[in-house]
Formats: C-alpha cells, sequence, structure tokens
C-alpha cells in the first residue's frame, strides 16, 4: 500500500505575515496523489501532536480519507513519499520539499 505523510506547520500551512494560511500546492498535490493512490494512506502530522495535525487536516483534507499523528510516531517504509520543509534524517531522502512538488509532480507523474 502507497502511504503519503504531509507535515503541518510551513507545508501543509505556511506563513503569510502573521497568519498562517492553506498551503493550496500541497493541497492541490494531495488530492492528486488520493485520486491516484485510492487505497493509499495519508497521514497529516505535526510535532505539535495528532489533536493540532488532526485540526489542520480536518480542515484543509475534507473529504479525503486520513490519519493524524504526532511526527515522532513515523517509522517510514520502503515506497513512503514524506512532504516537509523540514523533515527527519531518517526519512529525508523519501521527502518532497513543498515548494519542490510541482517539479516532482511533473517528473514522477506525466
Amino acid at each position: 500500500m502507497s502511504r503519503l505523510f504531509v507535515d503541518v506547520d510551513d507545508t501543509l500551512i505556511v506563513r503569510n505575515g502573521r497568519d498562517w494560511c492553506p498551503n493550496r500546492i500541497v493541497g492541490e498535490f494531495v488530492r492528486a496523489w488520493h485520486a491516484a493512490n485510492p487505497d493509499g494512506a495519508i497521514t497529516v502530522w505535526s510535532m505539535r501532536g495528532p489533536m493540532y495535525a488532526a485540526r489542520f487536516g480536518g480542515n484543509l483534507l475534507r473529504g479525503i480519507p486520513h490519519r493524524a499523528m504526532g511526527k515522532a510516531q513515523i517509522v517510514p517504509e520502503p515506497g513512503d513519499l514524506f512532504i516537509d520543509d523540514n523533515p527527519y534524517p531518517v526519512f529525508a531522502s523519501a521527502t518532497v520539499h513543498p515548494a519542490r512538488l510541482r517539479e516532482y509532480q511533473e517528473a514522477n507523474h506525466g
């Protein structure tokens, strides 16, 4: 099964001055990934914990099945994809920075 992990701060949401705003590019990517991998598992996570991740995942990924967790709980497996602005070294090689998602999509999905 394919798995996608999406960080919250500075990834799913980004700063716009003092406010946090949805990162439209990340949201679009997650929707496209889900359409291409309907049996895949999506996890939204944050260092701030699963309740924080659930709040933003629930608001920004409505209609897309996903779970929320704290970042420290993740155990990477081969084939996993991570979207994170500042990944842990253990999954850095499987991570796409949010600013490079369009390049990644073009290179991997036509």
